[in-house]
C-alpha cells in the first residue's frame, strides 16, 4: 500500500512539473502576443515608459533615476524627465528644477518597424521654453529607450520599460 501510494504521489509529481514547462512554439506564441500589444499601443497612441537611467551628452556611464516617466494619451505627451545639459537660449527659468516636466501636443507622430523585434515612435512637441524632439525605441520585449533633442538643449537619452497595461 505504502509502495502504491509512493508511486502515485511520484506521478502527480512529475506530471505537475512537466505541465510547467512552455514549448517552443508556446514561448513564440506568447512572445508574438506581447509584441502585437506593444505595437498596438504604439499604434494608438496610448503608452506609458517608467525610465530607469538617463545619460546626458558627453557622459559615458547611465545615471541611475527612480519615478520619472514619459506617457502618451491620443495627441497629448506628459513627459516627466530630469533634464541635464547645455541650454542655448537665455530665457529666464530656464533650467533650474523644472527639467523637462510639462504636458504638451503631440505634432508628427509616426511609428516604424526598422528591423525585426524594433519599434520606433518619432514625434514633435513644445513646451514654454522650448521644442523636443521624441524619438522612442521599443523592443518587443518591452524596453525602451528615449532620446530628447530640443531645438535650444542639448540632448539627453533614457532608458526604461513600456507598460502594456496602461
Amino acid at each position: 500500500m505504502k509502495k502504491l501510494f509512493f508511486l502515485l504521489a511520484l506521478a502527480l509529481v512529475l506530471c505537475a512539473c512537466g505541465t510547467t514547462f512552455q514549448s517552443a512554439e508556446e514561448k513564440a506564441a506568447y512572445q508574438a502576443k506581447i509584441a502585437q500589444q506593444i505595437a498596438d499601443k504604439l499604434d494608438n497612441r496610448r503608452f506609458s515608459i517608467d525610465v530607469n537611467y538617463m545619460r546626458p551628452r558627453g557622459s559615458m556611464q547611465p545615471r541611475s533615476v527612480d519615478g520619472y516617466s514619459l506617457a502618451l494619451k491620443g495627441d497629448t505627451v506628459i513627459s516627466y524627465l530630469p533634464y541635464f545639459g547645455r541650454v542655448s537660449s537665455g530665457i529666464y527659468g530656464y533650467g533650474g528644477d523644472s527639467g523637462l516636466n510639462f504636458t504638451g501636443k503631440v505634432e508628427n507622430y509616426t511609428v516604424t518597424y526598422p528591423k525585426s523585434g524594433l519599434m520606433r515612435v518619432t514625434f514633435v512637441t513644445r513646451s514654454r521654453e522650448d521644442r523636443y524632439h521624441y524619438q522612442v525605441e521599443v523592443t518587443t520585449g518591452g524596453s525602451a529607450a528615449i532620446t530628447v533633442i530640443g531645438d535650444d538643449h542639448q540632448s539627453i537619452d533614457f532608458e526604461g520599460n513600456l507598460h502594456i497595461n496602461y
